[in-house]
């Protein structure tokens, strides 16, 4: 967890390091709400997107918006290591200036977007030997931004509302709440987040259901999907294959991949 005044702007560190030797692994991305910014310090992977032929490789400090469908594989291969910020869905325009619109469904040299504090900030990561340490300096970076940001306007406070209620929400509802008509809601959400709250909202509860199932077997997807107001099984099955493009268990086999050391 990032230190208390950033909660607000940042959900979570997460770091990855294994050692996959000869072997190549296949990691899918599904859709999700969050923007982030990744670091890397190993091998470098390769990025396969579905609508192109050829591969790429991946930025050293790369910014990644929020997904709206499984768009990219990872392919990793030798020494994986990555430091990745997970960013709250107001964090990339406050903390940034960025608008979560423009790189919805796609990623940036960080360096390029937001400046060369990002390869600063990356060398002193790097130079870190351990991932306490690199939460310190990632903390103490981002503190210092702090002294820039402005309150969220209704569109991030709504996509905050959407993911603390797991998704759980009607858009009406939200309209209502912010005094605008349902339309003008959706169509003001839309421009500032690149997604309709609708999706958005899917998205959400997507992930927690995947989150779900991830901290504990013996929630199973039939009492998930009634958990979360999902019609059925099915339809969670449903939404799996659109979101991501597996079955909720295939999915959940590759995500672990790496948790597991192969």
């Amino acid at each position: 967890m990032p230190s208390l005044p950033l909660r607000p702007f940042v959900q979570n560190y997460a770091h990855t390091e294994v050692d996959l030797r000869a072997a190549v692994v296949f990691w899918p991305i599904p859709a999700r709400t969050f923007a982030c910014l990744e670091f890397t310090f190993g091998v470098p992977y390769e990025i396969h997107d579905l609508s192109k032929p050829v591969a790429q490789p991946t930025f050293a400090t790369a910014l990644i918006g929020a997904k709206t469908h499984r768009q990219i594989s990872l392919e990793l291969n030798g020494h994986v290591e990555t430091f990745v910020i997970l960013l709250q869905p107001s964090g990339l325009q406050q903390l940034f200036g960025v608008p979560e619109a423009e790189i919805v469904d796609t990623h940036y040299d960080a360096h390029g977007v937001i400046g060369a504090a990002m390869s600063d900030l990356r060398e002193q990561l790097g130079e870190a030997d351990s991932f306490t340490a690199r939460v310190r300096i990632a903390d103490e970076y981002l503190l210092r931004r702090l002294t820039n940001t402005s309150s969220p306007g209704i569109p991030l406070r709504v996509a905050q509302a959407i993911v603390a209620s797991q998704g759980c929400v009607r858009v009406g509802n939200l309209a209502a709440q912010t005094g605008l008509s349902l339309r003008h809601f959706e169509r003001v959400f839309s421009r500032q987040l690149g997604i309709t709250p609708k999706m958005y909202a899917r998205i959400a509860r997507f992930e927690t259901a995947v989150r779900l199932r991830s901290q504990s077997r013996a929630n199973t997807w039939a009492r998930i999907a009634q958990d979360l107001g999902y019609h059925d099984q099915m339809h969670l099955v449903h939404d799996f294959h659109r979101l991501s493009g597996e079955s909720p268990n295939a999915l959940l086999r590759k995500l672990d991949l790496l948790a597991s050391g192969l």
